[in-house]
């Protein structure tokens, strides 16, 4: 166990304003720089910070999904004749560099024969000593022998070596014969906190010391243990007025930083954001007690009283953010705070109605803030003294609920139970809702549950069991033409609580195609039908605008249903939106997809896309592909490269071994993107944003971090939000700009949630390209709706081009569906913008642009 000993009662003044007046506050190093979890309380938890470190039990998810991560640009991969080795930070478990003389993660295999936890390698040497060599396994950094927490056969926690130099970084564990390699990038600074749970995330591994007015001192719990989830949760903060409440973190990789005043204190080259508000830091430094620890201490603003559960990160200046974990603060007491004495049913579901009992509320339903977990609920629909009526919100955990009104706030004593869940919305490329998309998770062959997404593109899948499963988003089933791709991907399933994907985009397949395996090649657009199948695969090249697809001769296919052939269609993505997050520092607006997706090729393709960005010429770029077995966008052998000219990148001629999402990119430099969703009346409001491929959800305060969001200094950053409401309406909020500052925070204005009230235009959903050949038709199928209830599309129109028509098919399911006609003359070959408009019957018109491309007979 961690010593909790103070260290020299040596002191330092720090000025503080509370209330208007300045108070001098006497503070210990002692109190700055121990360990302060307090005196015995938690000798015996689980969560301290030395178990996260030295405990193999560390890692909630299979050691195996770590293989998907991948190296940093410009690190060639691990030999195939050896084990691959990945580095990751111990407190974060994020693949993003991290600072020599910090606590580092590798994951692999056969690493050690057994689990060994490392002792001081030297007792009669002041300090901790860590061994280079446990029961056979050593681990090297650029040749340099790394001390050692503990080894496993899959997991080894080690000291990264203080001399490691920056940058690319070659990582050899050996033990016996076997030897593992793999390399992992370095920062000076690269700040990461430990969690309770040991995961990355949720409640740090922290506590709080609560300074008195009359300077008394004492630690304090931010956390409690749910015996019925198994893990440790968010614990509410009382922030009285007249107290100081110091949040102590624990983290790892920032003793490297500046030290600006020379005295071992590193709070000037860091913030700590809490709940978005920058927080005055009183210390950062080393934790003594400990080899690898740093603290980070920090004032918990006042102004997030009554708040509920916030994000907490630290930020090195000049460098990046760290992960995000979460604490949680209350409400003042007041002086007659309300009761909670049950609930109308045993458990809740999210997106349905829930009965509050108790007494005190307010019977004006506007005066009643409701919390589930930390979680607000967005509004009470009914009140009275004793009861209050609310809709479940989305994304809501297990535990206990919370009524804030004008004479205090009151907490249940008993935890309501919810159902577990799976929830989301699925939208096309340019943002707009997809309805009745058929939405499928299996549990196995016999057991699938289903559901269909809504006018707003929301579902909700219930009563899920907890694990892994892979979910279906099956597009194909639109009445569109040209079709939506079957999406699917696994996702990890957290029992008593609602799990919440990201936005699911689909982007229709608008490119151009071709019959890979056992056929030959004819380029064709859309609705046109490709040349018939010959017994052995020719050569060939599928080409959308500046995008190739090059297939070798005798390429064979294996579908996932032991298909031998496909044809495939290359579409680049509008907007760059993905399914999933991109991986941390890595973008490219330049992102295709190859569908259907999923089908194996062999040996594999060649992949040619524009150098949007402008990536050097030249310059080597990681190859990433969208791997629906972990979730995530991985790294593909061989790469990328730009073309001499700068004009075009590159693959390797067999690096497309799947039709996937692909994109290529170097590591970039980041800013970390913060800012907050309110709704208009200025109430924080739980939401998904996104910019350049990261993805962040709210917090109590309506506050975001997107961390390692990729920019060049000054250039115009654009973040989106949209929020999945109880009611299962999906409303978006006008975007944000700023220019991005790197290595800093770069602040957006706020994103307003519109009244989800107020008339929406219709939605109109076409093809952002259409190319046909001058002489035939082309006929497609597009859907004009309005997602309001009870409205009524009231008139539509077409301009641009005399030789495109738009009738209605109008009848069962495509009552929303529209024939869209090109038919152009072999004279009118050349490039056309077409608009189509419609309006609904309170006169709100949307219009939707086409780039038309008509081809001369032939080409």
């Amino acid at each position: 166990m961690i010593s909790s000993r103070k260290v020299s009662p040596v002191t330092k003044q720090f000025c503080i304003v509370l209330n208007g007046s300045r108070r001098r506050l006497l503070i210990s190093v002692g109190l700055i720089f121990t360990l302060a979890i307090g005196a015995g309380a938690v000798a015996n938890r689980r969560t301290s910070v030395q178990q996260s470190i030295n405990q193999s039990t560390i890692l909630t998810v299979p050691p195996a999904s770590y293989s998907h991560y991948v190296t940093p640009v410009g690190a060639a991969l691990a030999d195939v004749s050896s084990n691959v080795v990945v580095t990751v930070s111990a407190a974060a478990f994020d693949q993003v560099p991290v600072a020599p003389d910090s606590i580092v993660t590798a994951f692999g295999t056969q690493m050690a024969s057994s689990i060994i936890v490392a002792g001081d390698a030297d007792p009669n040497t002041p300090g901790i000593q860590l061994p280079t060599d446990l029961g056979g396994t050593s681990l090297e950094v650029n040749g340099r022998k790394a001390g050692l927490f503990f080894v496993s056969p899959n997991q080894i926690n080690y000291l990264m070596p203080a001399a490691t130099e920056i940058g690319i970084a070659n990582v050899v564990v050996k033990f016996g014969q076997t030897i593992s390699t793999g390399s992992v990038m370095i920062a000076r600074v690269a700040p990461g906190i430990f969690a309770a749970n040991s995961n990355g995330h949720d409640v740090p591994a922290a506590t709080i010391v609560r300074v008195k007015p009359d300077g008394s001192q004492r630690y304090e719990s931010l956390s409690q243990y749910n015996q019925q989830e198994q893990k440790y949760v968010t614990k509410p903060i009382d922030l009285p007025v007249d107290d100081v409440v110091v949040l102590v973190l624990f983290v790892t990789g920032i003793r490297n930083a500046a030290d600006v005043n020379g005295d071992g204190n590193l709070n000037e080259s860091f913030k700590v954001l809490i709940g978005g508000v920058e927080a005055t830091v009183l210390a950062a430094t080393r934790q003594p007690n400990f080899v690898g620890l740093d603290q980070v201490n920090a004032i918990i603003p006042s102004s997030l009283v009554g708040r509920g559960q916030v994000d907490v990160s630290v930020l090195g200046l000049g460098y990046n953010a760290s992960n995000v974990v979460k604490i949680e603060i209350a409400g003042n007491g007041g002086t007659l705070p309300p009761s909670i004495t049950g609930f109308g049913s045993a458990n809740a579901l999210a997106g349905t109605e829930l009965l509050i009992n108790g007494q005190g509320f307010s019977p004006v339903k506007e005066e009643n803030q409701v919390r589930i977990n930390g979680l607000d609920v967005p509004n009470v629909m009914e009140a009275s003294v004793t009861q209050l009526k609310v809709l479940v919100p989305f994304n809501v955990e297990s535990g206990t609920v919370t009524v804030r009104t004008p004479q205090g706030e009151g907490q249940s004593i008993s935890t309501l139970q919810v159902r577990t869940s799976v929830s989301g919305y699925v939208e096309n490329s340019s943002g707009l809702p997809l309805n009745n998309v058929p939405v499928r998770l299996v549990i196995t062959s016999t057991q699938i549950i289903t559901s269909t997404t809504n006018s707003t593109g929301a579902f909700v899948l219930p009563d899920v069991p907890p694990g892994a499963y892979f979910i279906y988003i099956d597009g194909d089933m639109l009445p569109s033409v040209p079709p939506y791709p079957n999406y699917h991907t696994k996702i990890p399933v957290y029992a008593n609580r609602d799990n919440q994907l990201t936005t699911v985009p689909l982007q229709q397949e608008t490119g151009n195609s071709g019959t890979i395996g056992g056929g030959s090649f004819t380029e064709t657009s859309y609705g046109e039908t490709a040349a018939p199948s010959v017994p052995d695969q020719q050569a060939l090249t599928i080409q959308t605008d500046d995008y190739q697809l090059i297939v070798p001769a005798g390429t064979k296919v294996s579908g996932p249903n032991k298909e031998t052939s496909v044809k495939a269609t290359l579409t680049p993505l509008k907007n760059a939106r993905t399914p999933v997050e991109l991986p941390l520092g890595y973008f490219n607006s330049a992102i295709v997809q190859i569908t259907p997706f999923n089908y194996a090729l062999e040996p594999g393709a060649k992949l040619i896309m524009p150098n949007q960005d402008g990536y050097p010429a030249g310059a080597d770029l990681t190859l990433f592909r969208f791997d629906p077995d972990s979730g995530k966008f991985v790294q593909e052998k061989g790469g990328a490269k730009v073309s001499a000219d700068g004009k075009r990148i590159e693959t390797a001629d067999d690096a497309i071994k799947v039709t996937s999402y692909y994109f290529a990119s170097v590591l970039r430099d980041t800013t970390t993107v913060v800012g907050r969703v309110i709704n208009t009346v200025g109430k924080p409001v739980k939401s998904l944003v996104r910019c350049k491929g990261q993805i962040a959800s709210t917090d109590g305060n309506g506050s975001y971090v997107l961390r390692f969001v990729p920019a060049t200094n000054g250039e115009v950053l654009t973040v989106e939000g949209s929020t999945l409401l109880p009611t299962q309406n999906v409303v978006k909020t006008p975007n944000v700009n700023a220019p991005a500052k790197l290595g800093d925070t770069t602040q957006m204005p706020d994103l307003i949630l519109p009244d989800e009230t107020k008339n929406n235009p219709p939605d109109i959903d076409v093809p952002d390209r259409v190319q046909v050949v001058g002489g035939k038709t082309l006929e497609l199928v597009i859907t004009i709706r309005d997602r309001d209830q009870g409205q009524t599309i009231a008139a539509t129109g077409i301009s641009g081009a005399d030789f495109v028509s738009l009738a209605r098919i109008g009848f069962g399911p495509n009552a929303n569906s529209y024939y869209l006609r090109f038919a152009p003359s072999a004279s009118q070959a050349g490039n056309y913008t077409v608009s189509v408009t419609a309006s609904d019957n309170l006169g709100a018109t949307t219009k939707a642009d086409i780039s038309v491309v008509v081809t001369s007979v032939g080409k």
